[in-house]
């Protein structure tokens, strides 16, 4: 949802069918809260990469984020997205990191854009039993993702704040398997 949204579309002319219909829909309405261009390029992509699983989206108003969703936009699915993580432990309890991750769609055609999504972000680790083989542990940082739409010149950069949790199993002195969910 985002105010100036429904008119955010007004001279934007490569959409999908459904998206179409539902800015429509929203102009109609009256409704000028819709998600704006970039922001419904980001939720395709995003859902673009999701495999074999259910993605949910809420909406507060005509279906104009809803009507992003893959299926109806150019983009291949279930792409992967290439990541890594680095690290430093700074005590028993504490850690820096580096995220990042990068995920490419070409168009389904040739005639559509090839969407391409960047993330990084530094976070600090809290390591809530310190050292022991198995702990659970709170993170959070911030962060900067880059949508951009190949050929059309479109592009969104955004700063994220996020936080999480998770459970780290440490297999060695410097190795260890983690397990985690965050909130972007």
């Amino acid at each position: 949802m985002s105010l100036g949204g429904t008119a955010a579309y007004r001279d934007v002319f490569d959409l999908p069918d459904l998206v179409r219909d539902a800015v429509t829909a929203a102009i109609g309405a009256g409704f000028d809260f819709s998600c704006r261009p970039p922001q419904g390029r980001l939720l395709a992509l995003l859902a673009a990469g999701v495999s074999g699983g259910v993605i949910g989206e809420t909406g507060t108003g005509c279906g104009v984020g809803l009507a992003w969703l893959p299926n109806e936009y150019p983009v291949k699915s279930s792409r992967p997205v290439i990541g890594g993580m680095l690290g430093a432990r700074m005590s028993e309890h504490w850690a820096a990191e580096a995220r990042a991750g990068y995920l490419k769609s070409p168009g389904k055609l040739t005639t559509d854009p090839t969407l391409s999504f960047f993330h990084v972000e530094g976070n600090v680790t809290l390591f809530l039993s310190g050292d022991r083989p198995f702990t659970p542990y709170l993170t959070g940082g911030a962060g900067q993702n880059y949508l951009h739409s190949e050929g059309t010149g479109s592009s969104l950069h955004r700063f994220t704040l996020n936080g999480g949790v998770g459970f780290r199993r440490r297999l060695g002195e410097r190795v260890a398997l983690r397990l985690d969910t965050s909130r972007r």
